[in-house]
């Protein structure tokens, strides 16, 4: 964890940040149970929350069954709920905040989609769009930097192309 301005910076690849979330939502469950104090059992809400919303979109298929929609829901409104008290008492305290205004903005909208149409946003989000940069540039790199724009874009419509039969097969 490194200091970027005034905030806390934690600079994980995707593939680590679940793992790391897990680990950080146990840590600060431990240190609320030594420590008790409204921030610190905040802040183990906050982070169980965010682990939790992340346990519920691995677990479940593009659409969530009754139980975790649910789950999914408590999970997002206790983030959402814990995180705006987390601000609000870290300037009563003085201490760093997570610069994340876009990243609650995004919360929020996820938990309206879920709301209007069940669908799990691991399927549909930029989960999705970060493995679509890492095809991209395994497809980009042998390619010279001025030329690869063409044969790149013509890869990724093939493979959407490819993908768009498979589900129409589906149906």
């Amino acid at each position: 964890m490194t200091e970027a301005g005034n905030y806390p910076l934690l600079k994980v690849k995707a593939a680590n940040c679940r793992v790391v979330l897990s680990w950080v939502a146990g840590l600060t469950l431990e240190n609320s149970l030594q420590h008790p104090s409204e921030y610190n059992d905040t802040k183990a809400v906050c982070c169980w929350a965010a682990n939790e919303f992340h346990y519920c979109m691995e677990q479940s298929d593009r659409y969530f069954s009754d139980e975790y929609r649910k789950r999914v829901l408590l999970a997002l409104d206790c983030f959402l709920t814990s995180y705006s008290a987390l601000a609000r008492m870290s300037i009563d305290l003085s201490r760093n905040r997570w610069r994340v205004v876009p990243k609650m903005h995004y919360m929020c909208h996820t938990r309206l989609d879920i709301v209007a149409t069940n669908r799990n946003p691991a399927y549909y989000h930029c989960f999705t769009d970060e493995d679509f940069v890492g095809c991209v540039a395994k497809s980009s790199s042998p390619l010279h930097q001025t030329t690869c724009m063409l044969p790149v874009l013509e890869w990724y419509l093939t493979l959407l192309s490819i993908t768009l039969q498979w589900h129409s097969d589906d149906s």
